[in-house]
């Protein structure tokens, strides 16, 4: 395998930055106007400690009184298609609402189309400090972005309530962030393909004040290429059974606890059935978590 040198990596990652605007800002970037949204995927609803999986309270919505005077923030809300769902549910107050989107697509189409939002075409990663929002969620952004756990903290800081976020997990080993080992491509320019190990996130989601967790695992992720000319590829140095490449969907909610950390673990019958070993490692690690934090 071809070694690349300090200064060539260095070059991959300046030319991302300098490109990134380019590269999420593609023709094709507009299939993501009718992305579908649920409730499930959002920070709202109040249960996130319900261990059922597959229930109507879990797949809609658990309330019926209007969501006021709260503020949101989506980052990477690229054709507003959540906007465009929490609107179209006339249960949430979306008067306080911002999406920051890096696609100057994205951007463009929002301001256009609901233009009553707050709409904000920047690259997160090179905002410093963000203000504070009740509920923040992401879905598949940040695991685009270089050093993901950074931006995490960055996120949890700007947390008051509630968090979500789903994105490409590994079980075992460290967060991988590094052009050179996963990466994807498209007309516009090289990004990022991070993966993010779960139990890292949980544990800096702790220690940023978080007490309550609720983790959706999606099982085991389709196999990546391994082919560096590939859309999508992944270095063969990473063994994808071993580090156990899933999905996964986090949502918490900031909250002092007494003694530990709540966290539920729920994943669908056929996906638990499939993915035994994953699911008994994550058992194991979480309960080691939660039994780690004493007063």
């Amino acid at each position: 395998m071809k070694v690349i040198s300090k200064k060539n990596k260095q070059n991959l990652v300046d030319e991302y930055h300098k490109n990134v605007v380019n590269t999420w800002s593609f023709k094709a970037y507009e299939k993501y106007k009718d992305a579908p949204w649920r409730f499930a995927d959002l920070p709202f609803a109040d249960f996130i400690t319900e261990k059922k999986y597959l229930t109507k309270e879990y797949l809609n919505w658990t309330v019926t009184k209007k969501i006021e005077n709260k503020s949101v923030l989506e980052i990477g809300s690229a054709m507003g298609s959540a906007y465009k769902f929490l609107k179209k549910s006339k249960l949430f107050d979306q008067s306080e609402y911002t999406g920051l989107e890096v696609s100057k697509t994205g951007h463009d189409y929002c301001v256009k189309n609901y233009p009553e939002a707050n709409w904000i075409h920047q690259d997160f990663t090179k905002i410093k400090k963000l203000q504070k929002y009740d509920y923040v969620f992401e879905r598949n952004a940040i695991h685009h972005m270089p050093e993901p756990l950074k931006a995490y903290k960055k996120l949890f800081q700007t947390t008051n309530i509630s968090l979500s976020t789903c994105f490409r997990s590994c079980l075992r080993g460290q967060t991988i962030s590094d052009l050179e080992v996963g990466n994807f491509k498209n007309e516009g320019g090289t990004f990022y393909a991070s993966i993010i190990n779960l139990f890292d996130l949980i544990e800096l989601a702790i220690e940023e004040g978080f007490g309550n967790f609720k983790i959706t695992f999606g099982g085991k992720h389709e196999t990546i290429s391994n082919d560096p000319l590939d859309n999508f590829y992944l270095s063969p140095n990473v063994d994808q059974e071993k580090v156990f490449l899933s999905r996964c969907k986090v949502r918490m909610i900031k909250t002092k606890f007494e003694k530990k950390p709540t966290i539920t673990f729920i994943a669908r019958p056929d996906v638990i059935l499939k993915n035994l070993r994953a699911v008994a490692l994550i058992y194991a690690e979480l309960r080691r978590i939660e039994n780690s934090y004493t007063k």
